[in-house]
């Protein structure tokens, strides 16, 4: 078995990255000025290399959040089998309902996943037909109710999900506060490790 833990706001990767490249094109910056290499003085001389710098730098950040957004909405290749694969089962029923009836379940992470998974979903959508969907979310939505009526209670709680497959009910009823630890197989926390990556906290 292998633990994921989720913990108060988790930051996205590209957040991240993209945080971690503007500062370091803020250090570049000020470090020229700093060193006399560029002025901030319009009427200084050098003034138009610091422009061209700037806008050069801005140009590049722009490349960069392009790509990063590129890959951000590349489709994941999933290659589970037998078991493991069974865990797209209630996904899927959690996308279809929140899609179409979101006033019983709005799960936006799911439609999230579905939409970034490189799966055939209609094979599923085939053996489920609309009972096996409906059964599916229902049972998301008392794994949603009862951890939230227990966090109400108990702010402060951790929770343990067992055989957590790509279950989002974290998201649903996260009060910024809780702690979430994911049990399950190692290829299955492979695979949630790089749908929904656990937080730094």
């Amino acid at each position: 078995m292998k633990l994921l833990k989720y913990g108060p706001n988790p930051p996205s990767l590209l957040a991240k990255s993209l945080k971690t490249y503007k500062e370091g094109i803020y250090r570049m910056l000020t470090g020229l000025v700093g060193g006399n290499m560029v002025s901030t003085l319009l009427e200084s001389p050098t003034v138009y290399a610091a422009v061209k710098l700037g806008n050069a730098l801005g140009t590049a950040l722009k490349k960069h959040e392009s790509e990063f957004h590129h890959l951000e909405g590349a489709k994941s290749k999933i290659d589970l089998v037998g078991l493991e694969e069974t865990l797209l089962i209630p996904l899927w029923a959690r996308e279809k309902i929140s899609t179409e009836y979101n006033s019983f379940l709005n799960d936006t992470k799911a439609i999230e996943l579905v939409e970034r998974i490189d799966y055939d979903f209609s094979k599923i959508d085939k053996a489920l037909r609309f009972e096996g969907i409906l059964l599916n979310a229902a049972r998301a939505k008392q794994f949603e109710d009862k951890p939230r009526a227990h966090i109400g209670d108990h702010p402060h709680a951790s929770v343990i999900n067992l055989g957590a497959g790509l279950d989002t009910t974290f998201y649903r009823v996260d009060n910024g506060l809780i702690h979430c630890y994911d049990l399950d197989l190692p290829n299955v926390i492979k695979l949630r490790r790089r749908l929904l990556p656990e937080s730094d906290t």
